[in-house]
């Protein structure tokens, strides 16, 4: 089962304290840069350098947040039914 790290957004001004999971990882030769994490208090992923995250050990289970739902779009950003 497939499983993502629960984090704590640390020293950021706008979501402090905030919960959420990585959902992903910008990195480049081993050297992470960045992490998505999707944020509980918004739904939204936003993007944080490692030293704003702090894992609380808790594990989230992909069956726990993803339907299997998705959706197609255009190369311009545009959804198509």
């Amino acid at each position: 089962m497939e499983q993502f790290d629960e984090v704590v957004v640390k020293n950021s001004k706008k979501y402090n304290g905030e919960k959420g999971y990585i959902s992903g990882i910008s990195s480049d030769n081993g050297k992470i840069f960045s992490y998505a994490v999707f944020l509980f208090c918004n739904d939204r992923v936003v993007m944080f350098s490692p030293n704003e995250l702090q894992k609380t050990g808790k594990k989230i289970l992909k069956k726990d947040f993803f339907t299997g739902e998705t959706i197609k779009i255009t190369m311009k950003g545009h959804f198509i039914k």
